[in-house]
């Protein structure tokens, strides 16, 4: 079935004194809610087409088949590169918010024998937390075993730079690995030269041109059969990636001590006698994402409540603007070219940016139209607190079943703590609250 929602109005305020009756609507909607002072207020009502996803084009030996797809990212590129007085940009990632770029799965990079995996990251911080940079790992691909990690993994653990190289135990049910670890080498809001070097009988780690970590397997390491590589997150929840990243290679192949070097000095010299992709070419990488697109222009969800322009929206991927909304004479108080947004049930929605409600009161209104069964826990607004340890949530969506309503306060006793089972009706008309 369909799972499109379509939103005419969004309304989120602070109203400790004013009440709100979401049976009664006046002659002017948007007057009424105006009148209550809500700290953001989305209409909902543009024109604006959402411009067409771009991939990150590979320039490696695998082709454009092997392009990268950018989720939830078309207003986070475009930003300064890594590379001293060079031109090409580079993308921002922060995957708590569900920022990553996933390549379809090769066993080219996933080979029994050696490999190299290359970047220049830019975290935003090196707190605690793990960070997961480049991944490309078994997670549930394995009906044999649910344990199994098989592949590998570059993050950073807190101030430190890691390779996981993942393999199954004899016992076929405990997952096993190998972590490599260079203590002290991550600095947050510069950019770094981060390579990873597996031959095999030796794993190694080398941050800005310099060997950081060296180590001897117990285990070769099992290849990932199956998943994607995924840079900016692993996968699943946690070991989200914030910060900036450049230049991404994988080869299939162990790239000399030498050539790192080269490499890392290439990039710093504004300078440099060769362009930075021709060193990089030359070593015949399978993955070579330079991760220079161009932002797209994407529409604004404007924000008409008190909080002004600093909380105004962004239509995202998957999103159709102009759909028809509330409009007179079916809906009263609604102009007859009222418009909405409509959502596609799985990449589609706006973003707003934090609105920082420090508040144990708090209204959050909108009006939908349900064309189906929605996704398990398909949200309709919420809003996220993303800064460890608290990532909680706050908002209204749908239960397990894609059916009844439910509403959701900081993670409080449970993921979905109050489950009134109202299942909205599915209307074919203009609206349904």
């Amino acid at each position: 079935m369909k799972t499109n929602v379509l939103s005419s109005r969004w309304a989120v305020g602070l109203l400790a004194s004013a009440g709100l009756c979401p049976g009664v609507v006046r002659a002017d909607y948007a007057a009424t809610v105006a009148g209550l002072n809500p700290v953001a207020y989305y209409r909902l009502n543009t024109t604006n087409p959402v411009p067409a996803e771009v991939p990150a084009v590979n320039l490696g030996t695998l082709g454009e088949a092997f392009d990268g797809q950018y989720q939830a990212m078309a207003g986070s590129r475009g930003l300064p590169g890594a590379l001293a007085g060079d031109s090409s940009t580079s993308v921002s990632i922060d995957g708590a918010i569900g920022q990553q770029i996933v390549v379809p799965f090769s066993a080219v990079y996933n080979p029994n024998g050696p490999f190299t995996i290359e970047f220049w990251a830019k975290p935003a911080n090196n707190d605690g937390g793990n960070h997961a940079v480049a991944t490309s790992m078994i997670n549930g691909q394995n009906p044999a075993n649910g344990d199994d990690r098989s592949g590998w993994c570059v993050r950073h653990n807190g101030m430190d730079w890691q390779i996981l190289l993942g393999y199954d135990h004899s016992d076929g049910a405990t997952f096993y690995g190998t972590t490599l670890t260079a203590a002290g080498t991550v600095v947050a809001g510069e950019w770094q030269h981060v390579v990873a070097v597996y031959r095999g009988a030796t794993v190694s780690l080398y941050v800005n041109g310099v060997e950081a970590a060296t180590d001897t397997p117990a285990f070769p390491m099992l290849p990932n059969f199956a998943a994607p590589l995924i840079l900016g997150d692993r996968g699943y929840t946690g070991w989200d990636y914030n910060g900036q990243l450049d230049e991404f290679a994988l080869y299939p192949s162990a790239l000399a001590a030498a050539d790192i070097l080269a490499h890392y000095n290439n990039g710093r010299n504004p300078n440099r006698a060769q362009p930075y992709p021709e060193l990089v070419l030359a070593k015949n990488p399978a993955l070579y994402l330079r991760l220079d697109e161009a932002t797209l222009q994407l529409p604004v969800a404007k924000n008409s409540g008190s909080l002004g322009a600093a909380a105004d929206g962004t239509y995202l991927a998957g999103t159709t603007p102009g759909v028809p909304g509330l409009q007179m004479p079916a809906a009263a108080g609604f102009e007859t070219t009222n418009l909405a947004a409509g959502f596609n049930g799985t990449s589609g929605s706006v973003r707003v940016p934090g609105l920082n409600l420090e508040t144990d009161t708090v209204t959050m209104v909108c009006w939908i139209k349900r064309d189906g069964t929605q996704p398990a826990r398909a949200g309709i607004m919420h809003h996220r607190k993303v800064t460890a340890p608290e990532v909680k949530a706050t908002g209204l969506g749908f239960q397990d079943n894609g059916l009844a309503l439910s509403y959701n306060w900081e993670d409080q006793g449970s993921a979905y703590n109050f489950n009134p089972n109202f299942v909205p009706p599915i209307r074919r008309g203009p609206s349904s609250q």
